[in-house]
Formats: C-alpha cells, structure tokens, sequence
C-alpha cells in the first residue's frame, strides 16, 4: 500500500513539472563568441568589455521570458585606469546576469525592460536587483538584445546599472521568435560604446566565411584630431566581399601609426579569439602629421585609414582681416592647397578590394571664408572611384573617396579643383592579382625516411581555382612539427604560372612532419606528411644479402666453402645498400634506388662480395684497413 502512495505521489510531481514547463517553451543557446558584457563609469573613456562563457535564453509563447549569461572575469578587455579606481578590480565585476522577467517598454527609446539579477561572490557583494532597458530584435535568424547602461539613462532610476550586455542566439526557425522582434522599425540611437553594435548578416552566415583582410575606422568618424586626443577605432576583420568574417584561428594583431614622412611608432595590438570578428580599441595621439592608423597581421591584408593630427591649442583665435591683410605679405608659397594621401598596402583587382584616397584641405593662413567650397574631381589612369567628385571648404577639411580596379596596376591620379588649388599629389594604389588562398601539397604524403617527397605550393583564387600572377611571388616553406629538411626553404611562383615546387627529405626522422607554406597577407597551408620505416626496403636487402652470400659461398670449390659467408653476406647487402644511398649526390633520383630490385640487386652484389664492401666503404672516409 506504501509503495502504491509513493508512486502516485512520484506521478503527480511529474505532471506540475510538465505542467510548469509548457510545451510551447524552447531553450537556445547564446553565442558566446559574439556576446559581451560592458561595465561603464560615470563617462564613456572608463570600461571594460567581459567574455561571455556561456548562457540560454528561454522563450515561451515565441517570447523571450528569462535566461541567463555567465562572464569570464579573467578575461576583461580594453580596461583603462585599473590602477585608479577600487570597483574596476575584477573582483567587482558579476559572474553572471540572470535574466528573471522581461517587460514591455513604454519608452520609446528602447523596446523591452530585462528585469533579474547580477551575481556576484558570496564574500564580495549579494545578489542586485536591477531593470535594465533593452533593444531586442530578430533578423537573419538572429536574436539580439543589446541593453543600455546606467550612461545612456536617468541614473537615478529605479534598478539602474553600470552594466550593460550584449547577448546573441541563433534561431534558425523563423517561426519560434514572434513577429512583433521584427516588425518594430530600428531605433535610432547614439552609439553607446564602440563594440556594441547590430548587424545585417546572421551568425550562421558569418562563420562560412574566411577573413582575408582588416579593416579600420574612425568611431566618430572624424579625420582632424589634436596631439593628446584618445580615438576609438573599430577594427573588423572582412572576406573578400567586404562581409565581416571569423578569425579562423587566435590572432594578435599589431596596431601602428605610420606617418608621411616614414616614421612608424608601435601602438600595442589587439587580440581576436577565434571566431571572432571585430573588436575595439583606443588610441592616443602623441605626435603631429597626417597619420596613417594600421592594424598589422601576417595572415590577412592589413587594414588602415589616414587622420590630420594638429598640434594641441588652448583656445581659437579668430583674426580678423585687418591681421590677414598684415600676414598676406609674409605668407609662404601655396599656403592654401589639398594634400592626397593613400594607403601603402596592395589592393586587390577584384573590383571590391576598395583603397582610400584621402584628400585634406590645408589653409594655414585662413586665407578661406566660411562660406568658400573647393570642388575637387579626381581622374584615376585605371578603374573607378566613387565619388569622383568631392566637395571641401573650412567645415569639412577632409573627405574619402574610393577606388576599385580589376585590371593589375599600378594606378595615379589626376586631381583637378575649381578653383584652381596647388595639389600635393605624389601617390599611387598598387592592385595586384586577386589572390586569396595559397595550397600546399606533397606527393606521396606518406614515405619512409630514405625517401623524398615532392612540395606544391599553388595560388588560388576567392572559389579556390589556380590564379596566374604576372609578377614573381615568393612562398616561405617551414617545418611547423615533426623533423625533416625543405628545400629550397624560399621559393618563387614565377610570372604567368600558379604554382612551384620544393623538396621534402626526412633524413632520419619517423612520424609525422607538418609544412607550412607561408605568403605574406595570405592565410598560411599545411600539409601533412607521414614518414615511416622502410621495412620492405630492409626485407629486400637482407634477402638480397643472403642469397649473395650463398652464391659466394657455393661457387667456390668444396674445399674453399665457408657457410659462415651466407650471414657474413646479410650484414655486407645492408652496408652496401646504405653507401650506396647516403653517398650519392643528394639531387640523384632516389626512385632510382628504392624499387625492390635495385634494392635485392645492390644488396645480393653486397653479400657475395662480403667484408670487401666494408672496406669500400671505409675508403670513402679515408680510413686504411690495417694488416
């Protein structure tokens, strides 16, 4: 009777379960490699951005209903003043957000309220409630909610925080997120921190492609700065269709100012984990010039964009004309012109790999009136740029246009301004075949360490079909694991060819060896190789030296026989063979030497010649059998 009471009890409990969990209530997964966590101070210069480690949003009813994002606080980037303040230790930071309620916004500002908890150590801080207003969406079968901080609202209200998130989960069936996701027009807003961003393209869409370039911007999208000025910049890594791409690997990617005059002055770097494709960071200006801003990495084309650095002034002056007039007669030649600047990198001749052409007005004697416009048309000797004409006055002192080219060349331009303007002009963009991948092969991949293996390292285009070049470009081959020798280690694809070769010889290392072929902005190749024992080889070169032996030892007469010569012979076939081998020019065919029957044949002359191989081969190195 007990054990029928407890069933029924079990049976019930099981039912509220189900009951409590309806059945139109599904889980998914947030992403952690595009999702974040923010902590902001009182202004926009004091933050940090958090690794999200996992989390699940919950949807019930094709709603969001709760959920939950755990953070890695040992990995807090882009964190500036750690050393001034107590709260940016990472001690004060959540290990986790849990997402309790979600409510309808009567703000217009933003669509929802994530009302739940941050949670921290039990011996730092308890548990804080907060309500943290939030802009969710659906698009491209990716669910996006992006709250705002404590910054961007009343701080005073009630539930307010420091911290913001930005939480992503890929949703693939449409038909699981309710329309009203969707259907809400964008709101527009200021950009509340660099990284904190939404895009057109869906996570599932990202991670198909490959990056094969950086890309550069300016935050607030200014191109004049002062000496001390701290600039945002946006760094994103591209494929070739200008989409935003996944680091296919952890990538430590150098920063650098480059200016006019050579000078490079390093700047740091900044770290995409793999899967990653954009980031921020901060730079502070600390030297005068047009300033070229480069993120540098081996393996992609480096990304840039020019700014006019001005040396640091307390207050404006404006002079009058009664000054002008005085400064007019000791004022330098060309004192008001446009200067062009150019990225130093090669371009692409795809006709989507874009260079800037930069173009800044210079007036240092004020000589221009508020209301003067420069027109400047720009004329390319190949492709097309985009505008082809830009307009320039003291309110907008710089603009950027574009140019594509699919011809490979190297490309100036002729400027042309009314009115007419001297023009500092001495640039040219560089486009260079559309080359995207790199292949490295062997043939065979898999030898023994006598022999060798032929290296193919081809170019390849954006679809991975061999793309001729009409200039030389060299490959540097490298052993990344395993042993072994390459050579030539440099090699060059000659002009009007895809590819070239190289030459792997293990000498005597067994195992695996990896090649990496490597092209400067490119991704690199490898390519396994398996090296293993030449155990045919010795079968055959013992049996060999055996039957030497016994034929040395049988056509002598019967009384000159000696049965110890047939093993005698097994030891001799194999110093033969081994001579024979290692002291034969290193460019010799080894397919010569390694088919079964050269092997028996040389190792049967071995055995049946006996201990005058060894002699033989003593005499190679100079060493004299004594009596």
């Amino acid at each position: 009777m007990i054990k029928k009471l407890i069933y029924i009890v079990f049976v019930i409990m099981v039912i509220n379960c189900q009951q409590q969990r309806s059945p139109d209530a599904v889980d998914y997964q947030v992403d952690e490699a595009v999702s974040e966590g923010v902590w902001t101070d009182t202004d926009s210069l004091n933050y940090g951005i958090i690794e999200v480690n996992d989390g699940q949003l919950n949807f019930k009813g094709q709603k969001l209903s709760s959920g939950y994002v755990t953070l890695n606080r040992d990995h807090i980037d882009t964190l500036q003043h750690t050393h001034a303040h107590d709260s940016f230790s990472k001690e004060g930071f959540p290990k986790a957000f849990l997402i309790e309620q979600v409510q309808e916004s009567e703000d217009a500002t933003y669509s929802h309220i994530l009302v739940g908890k941050f949670e921290y150590d039990g011996d730092v801080k308890n548990p804080i409630k907060v309500r943290l207003p939030a802009n969710l969406t659906y698009e491209n079968q990716q669910f996006t909610a992006i709250t705002k901080p404590k910054l961007q609202q009343d701080p005073n209200a009630e539930g307010a925080s420091n911290f913001a998130l930005k939480i992503v989960a890929e949703i693939p069936d449409e038909k699981a997120v309710a329309p009203d996701y969707t259907k809400k027009e964008p709101i527009v807003r200021k950009r509340m921190l660099p990284k904190l961003q939404q895009y057109d393209d869906s996570v599932a869409s990202v991670r198909q492609r490959v990056a094969t370039k950086l890309r550069v911007r300016i935050m607030d999208r200014k191109k004049i700065f002062q000496v001390g000025d701290t600039v945002w910049l946006s760094i994103m890594l591209l494929d070739d269709n200008n989409k935003r791409a996944p680091a296919r690997m952890n990538m430590e990617v150098r920063l650098l100012n480059r200016y006019k005059k050579g000078e490079t002055i390093e700047l740091g770097s900044v770290s995409f984990k793999k899967g990653q494709s954009d980031l921020s960071k901060y730079v502070i200006l600390k030297k005068e010039g047009y300033v070229e801003l480069v993120a540098s990495h081996p393996e992609v084309y480096e990304g840039s964009t020019y700014i006019k650095v001005l040396n640091r002034t307390g207050f404006h002056w404006n002079r009058d004309n009664s000054l002008k007039v005085m400064l007019a007669s000791f004022k330098q030649i060309n004192s008001t012109y446009i200067q062009v600047l150019t990225q130093r990198r090669n371009f692409k001749a795809n006709g989507k790999d874009s260079a800037e052409v930069n173009l800044f007005l210079v007036d240092d004697l004020d000589e221009l009136e508020d209301n003067d416009s420069i027109e400047v048309a720009i004329v390319p000797t190949h492709g097309e740029i985009n505008p082809d004409k830009l307009y320039l006055s003291k309110n907008k002192p710089a603009e950027v246009a574009k140019l594509v080219c699919r011809d490979v060349a190297r490309v100036t331009f002729r400027i042309v301004t009314n009115p007419n303007l001297k023009v500092e002009n001495e640039e040219e963009v560089t486009f260079v075949p559309p080359v995207t991948f790199i292949e490295c092969t062997s043939s065979p991949n898999q030898i023994n360490f006598l022999d060798r293996s032929d290296i193919l390292v081809r170019l390849l285009d954006e679809n991975k079909n061999p793309l001729r070049v009409q200039q030389a470009w060299p490959v540097t081959l490298e052993i990344s694991a395993g042993g072994g020798r390459v050579t030539p280690r440099t090699i060059e694809i000659q002009p009007n060819t895809f590819e070239s070769e190289a030459r792997f010889t293990p000498a005597s290392h067994i195992g695996t060896t990896i090649i990496k072929a490597r092209v400067n902005s490119l991704p690199s190749a490898t390519n396994t190789i398996t090296i293993t024992w030449p155990i045919m080889i010795i079968i055959t070169s013992v049996v060999g030296g055996l039957v030497g032996g016994f034929i040395s030892c049988f056509s002598t007469s019967a009384g000159n026989k000696k049965i110890w010569r047939v093993f005698t012979g097994l030891f001799t076939g194999l110093v033969l063979y081994w001579a024979i081998v290692f002291l034969l020019p290193s460019d010799f065919d080894p397919a010569i030497l390694l088919n079964v029957l050269s092997v028996f044949v040389i190792s049967l002359a071995g055995g049946y010649i006996g201990v005058g191989s060894i002699d033989f081969l003593l005499s190679r190195f100079g060493v004299k059998k004594t009596a």
